[in-house]
């Protein structure tokens, strides 16, 4: 039986193996799964599990060192239980050991606190190691704990933890260094890479080898067995055969990412996390080891236990399940020299802007594998793409008109001035542009002189789609404004949704219902723009992350999210969205989103752009059957009405039922209570009138049935 060493250390990205494109995913699968995150004022700069409480080593904003206690009885709602602050520069590494836990501070060394009563820890030993000493790492095994500081490794006897002593020491660069122990050996990163320490008699520690590989700064280190893997902040994951600890033999190499800063394992599992890389998951059974899961949280240090991995990054513990360690495969990837802002995509060609090295264009008709064909330096840094026809309209120093019917030799043909573009999109000879201010309108029927007509008031106009004689431009000041475009060159707002709205899709829904789905701080709203003068918000769904871009398909919502993933959305009764689930992209910056055909394309910033499959299921589309839509949406017979009409739905499930109606402004004007009513296809009617009698005036009115466990909505039109 060979035993192995892993150690993470060369740039590299990875993709989830696979030996043809994954034409679907479930998204809604069981798989990794954040459950909650637990929030502070200060850093988390390490964590320890034990039972039911997570210890974290905090480093305040006043530089003192904090111990805080958090109980995690309920996983999904954690809460502070205890903390107590102590004198130092600021907490850096926590180990747990029964009823005490060792803290390493910044300059004051090693603190012991006895927390058989976790709501009270109390401070029972302190030890330094000199003036200003800063305690890198602690690891307990047995009757010792092993620590990390600049010089080496220092061991001390803690049988008896309110009178641990210094026992032994070995004298090495560590800088930054991590430690771990199995047997009778030490594994210590430092400067030089991995030093292995014979720590038989803990009093008299000897090195017994150095593994000389360059780690960078901060490496994890993890232990299983004979296993031991190194987090190193560039990125390879190097396994080594240590069944001679005097003579480790690197054996195989694994990419991984840069800016790994921990690892963990699991069985064959290895967990690994970094500041900007969201965990992923290393299967080593594989006969080609790799990537076979990426999940949510990043961060810098990482711990798992019973069945969940607890991270922690800046003032956040972030706790997964891991159960199964499951992820929407990475189809493809595509790695490019500068950051991925927006893409578009057209039959099976990728348009991306990509900041300071421009516009590429790249070959996707082999989704795994993404080869560019085109480059194009651009008069600036290339800021937002859209694809029309024969013509990719580009904004770099300017828009750029460029001829791409030779992808190989894309050359700009046309250009006109406009400055800080957050978004662009073309239909029938019009490009509407948002900037930083305002909607610019330009006339390209002509693409080699495109001509600026009057630019619209928006304010920040961050996200724009077009639909008919609409645009939709989706601002953080003024929320979702619609634009009527019919006549470019007398373009006018008429109407706005209030909201912080980051970015817009356009679609139609169940019963030929006009949706805008719209990335918002709060997450992702839908409205009714079926009449585009009368907007109407139909539901909000809160989502975790920053979210920054969203497309739609077959009555999904895919939005980008900084921080977030790639949020998966089921959109087929949109007065009540259901989050399926999330893709996770190499990094964690997902800032644009676009479908298309069989899959999805997340322009990641630094990783480039990330190819996901689409989520299951046939398209319901657009011409539901009525008998097939009550179960979405209400059905009002007749719609378009004169007054009086009949409101149709089906109900799950027996309940008391109550039916609202509501203005365009979303005030509401009549509650119809039918009772309890039996699970099947029900109807309720509604003469037309408000709640003082009097019959409502011409307009668009929302509709909402609530039960017990649901809801739905719809919309009515009357016309008197």
């Amino acid at each position: 039986m060979r035993s192995y060493l892993c150690i993470f250390a060369v740039v590299s990205l990875a993709s989830f193996p696979s030996e043809s494109p994954a034409q679907c995913y479930d998204y809604a699968a069981p798989g990794l799964e954040l459950l909650s995150v637990f929030s502070g004022n200060d850093s988390f700069r390490d964590v320890a599990v034990s039972g039911d409480f997570a210890f974290l080593a905090v480093e305040e904003n006043n530089s003192t060192a904090k111990l805080r206690v958090v109980d995690l009885s309920d996983p999904m709602n954690p809460f502070e239980a205890g903390d107590v602050e102590f004198l130092g520069l600021g907490a850096t590494t926590v180990e747990s050991m029964g009823d005490h836990v060792f803290v390493g501070d910044e300059i004051t060394g090693v603190h012991v606190f006895d927390v058989s009563d976790p709501t009270d820890p109390v401070r029972v030993r302190v030890l330094g190691f000199g003036s200003n000493v800063a305690t890198y790492d602690i690891t307990v095994s047995g009757n010792y704990a092993y620590v990390v500081i600049p010089d080496g490794l220092r061991i001390l006897d803690v049988s008896t933890p309110s009178q641990a002593q210094l026992v032994g020491s070995s004298s090495f660069g560590s800088q930054d260094g991590r430690v771990v122990v199995a047997g009778n050996y030490a594994y210590v990163t430092g400067g030089s890479g991995l030093v292995v320490v014979d720590v038989t008699n803990p009093t008299v520690p000897s090195i017994v080898s150095t593994l000389e590989i360059s780690l960078g700064q901060d490496a994890g280190l993890a232990i299983s067995g004979s296993l031991v893997c190194v987090a190193g902040s560039n990125g390879t994951l190097y396994v080594v055969d240590v069944s001679a600890p005097v003579s480790p033999i690197i054996v195989d190499t694994i990419d991984v990412l840069a800016g790994c800063r921990d690892v963990a394992i699991d069985g064959s599992l290895v967990f690994v996390t970094g500041h900007l890389n969201f965990l992923r998951v290393i299967d080593l059974s594989l006969p080609n080891p790799e990537v076979v899961a990426v999940g949510p949280a990043h961060g810098h240090r990482l711990v798992l236990d019973g069945g969940r991995a607890f991270v922690t990054f800046a003032a956040d513990l972030n706790i997964v399940d891991i159960t199964p360690p499951r992820s929407a495969p990475i189809v493809g990837h595509l790695a490019t020299e500068s950051y991925t802002l927006q893409v578009d995509v057209s039959d099976d060609l990728l348009f991306i802007a990509d900041n300071r090295e421009g516009f590429q264009i790249a070959d996707v008709s082999d989704r795994t594998t993404p080869v560019i064909l085109g480059h194009l330096d651009t008069p600036g840094n290339a800021e937002a793409v859209a694809a029309s026809g024969s013509y990719a309209y580009v904004v770099a120093g300017g828009l750029q008109v460029i001829d791409v019917s030779s992808p190989k030799s894309p050359v700009i043909v046309g250009s006109a001035g406009v400055s800080h573009v957050e978004a662009i999109d073309v239909a029938d000879n019009l490009a509407c542009v948002g900037n930083i201010w305002r909607l610019e309108l330009f006339d390209v029927s002509d693409p080699t002189e495109p001509i600026a007509l009057d630019p619209v008031p928006t304010g920040s106009a961050y996200g724009v789609d077009i639909l008919a004689d609409y645009a939709y431009v989706a601002s953080p000041a003024n929320g979702l404004v619609v634009v009527d475009i019919s006549v470019p060159s007398a373009s006018a707002i008429v109407s706005t949704v209030p909201m912080t709205a980051y970015d817009v899709q356009v679609t139609t829904g169940p019963g030929f219902l006009d949706l805008a789905v719209v990335a918002t701080t709060f997450g992702c709203s839908i409205v009714d723009i079926s009449d585009p003068s009368a907007p109407l918000l139909m539901s909000q769904l809160q989502l975790s992350g920053i979210p920054w871009g969203v497309d739609v398909e077959d009555e999904v919502a895919y939005v980008s999210t900084f921080h977030g993933g790639m949020s998966v959305i089921d959109i087929s009764n949109p007065g009540a969205p259901q989050l399926l689930g999330t893709g996770w992209p190499l990094f964690d910056r997902a800032v644009d989103v676009v479908v298309s055909e069989d899959h999805v394309f997340v322009a990641a910033y630094d990783a480039g752009t990330v190819i996901f499959p689409k989520q299951c299921g046939d398209p319901t589309g657009a011409g539901v059957p009525v008998s097939d839509l009550r179960s979405r949406v209400i059905v009002p017979v007749p719609n378009p009405s004169h007054g009086p009409s009949t409101l149709l739905f089906d109900l799950p499930r027996s309940s008391h039922v109550r039916l609202e109606v509501f203005d365009a402004s979303g005030r509401s004007i009549r509650q119809l209570t039918p009772g309890n009513l039996m699970a099947g296809t029900q109807s309720v009617f509604w003469d037309g009138h408000n709640s003082n009698g009097v019959r409502v005036g011409s307009g668009v009115y929302l509709t909402r049935v609530e039960w017990m466990g649901g809801s739905i909505t719809g919309r009515i039109d009357i016309v008197r």
